[in-house]
């Protein structure tokens, strides 16, 4: 059983690895920022967020830390945001994207988890 697993976390990395590929920086698809803090829930600051980075309208998954509440609360209301944790974010949420919004925090948590 165990061997099984190792396989499957071998299949899941490499998927994985490859769907970030597909989000290089020379499609243009990853946005990254430096830290996101919303001291409340509130979708006013999210779609201003949104506004800012230009992504108001677009297709657009956010990956955030895991303790993260208040971004999962203010982006629920919003059509085509899907905000994931690092620790579930998938290949599927990866390229079903136009733009691809993630911390640097995160950055440095799946860097972890692929090598």
């Amino acid at each position: 059983m165990p061997a099984a697993f190792a396989f499957s976390a071998t299949i899941f990395s490499a998927f994985l690895k490859e769907a970030f590929e597909l989000c290089e920086p020379k499609y243009q698809r990853i946005i990254e920022i430096a830290k996101m803090i919303f001291p409340a829930p509130k979708t006013k600051d999210f779609i201003s967020l949104l506004k800012g980075l230009e992504l108001e309208g677009k297709r657009v998954t956010l990956v955030t830390s895991d303790d993260n509440k208040n971004i999962l609360l203010s982006s629920r209301n919003i059509q085509k945001v899907k905000v994931v944790a690092t620790s579930e974010v998938n290949t599927y949420d990866l390229i079903n994207c136009s733009k691809l919004v993630i911390s640097e925090s995160s950055v440095k948590e799946i860097e972890n988890i692929l090598s």
